[in-house]
């Protein structure tokens, strides 16, 4: 019998941990709805970490988050001038995560400004372990069908 609770026990326990783990920030919540599984902790961490980052006009702190090869391409001083802010008081709601593979997940999310609500996708993938945010430049038009979903 006690060899048959702990399993439930300890998957209760990280399911408890990882809800409580999180980042807090007002700006950047997640869907209640959402399933917050170990494997997407760390994933999420970085999601949260990161929006918190881009609506508080932190370029230097968000840069650290997107993907190695394209800081490599883009030095920083670009970067800024690359991704659009939301605006003062802008919040952003992580709706659903699918995961095409392994090492690439898509973020659905809802960003709420004082004008409007958005919907929007975002594209993380995992290097070596840690997740990176890919971003789309938005100066010229979108090569393709996937680059217009993200922008």
């Amino acid at each position: 019998m006690k060899k048959a609770l702990f399993p439930i026990l300890i998957a209760i326990f990280f399911s408890a941990c990882s809800l409580h783990s999180l980042p807090k920030y007002n700006n950047v919540t997640i869907d209640s709805d959402q399933n917050i599984s170990s494997t997407r902790q760390k994933l999420l961490t970085r999601i949260v970490e990161y929006w918190h980052y881009r609506l508080h006009n932190d370029y230097k702190h968000a840069y650290e988050y997107e993907l190695p090869y394209q800081r490599y391409l883009v030095p920083l001083k670009a970067y800024r001038g690359l991704i659009d802010g939301y605006g003062k008081n802008a919040k952003i709601e992580i709706i659903s995560i699918k995961f095409p593979n392994t090492y690439t997940a898509i973020v659905q999310r809802r960003i709420k400004t004082s004008k409007t609500v958005l919907f929007s996708k975002d594209k993380w993938v995992n290097v070596d372990g840690e997740w990176y945010h890919k971003f789309f430049q938005n100066i010229l038009p979108p090569k393709n069908k996937e680059e217009q979903e993200f922008q």
